[in-house]
């Protein structure tokens, strides 16, 4: 079975505490539980340094198009289709 073909995570930090994310997003990091949670403040792990107001940023629909539109379908040079990776990630 494709399951057991694959590698996972070792599970030595698992436990029952953590088998489940909570709702508020908090325990996502068994370190520092709450980074993610709801209401805390989002902190960046990167300064900016030439801040931009927003007024002068493009639009969503214009990063769109640039960025991520495609001409048409791109096949898989194995064959492979989308469904395939999305089951990948259910199974894993």
């Amino acid at each position: 079975m494709l399951y057991n073909d694959l590698a996972h995570p070792p599970s030595t930090l698992i436990g029952t505490k953590y088998r489940y994310r909570s709702a508020d997003g908090a325990g996502n990091n068994i370190f520092k539980p709450d980074i993610g949670k709801a209401n805390t403040p989002y902190a960046r792990s990167v300064q900016d340094l030439h801040p931009l107001p927003a007024n002068q940023l493009p639009s969503p629909e214009l990063l769109f198009d640039v960025l991520l539109k495609r001409e048409g379908p791109v096949e898989h040079p194995g064959g492979l289709s989308s469904h395939f990776f999305a089951f990948a990630n259910l199974v894993m």
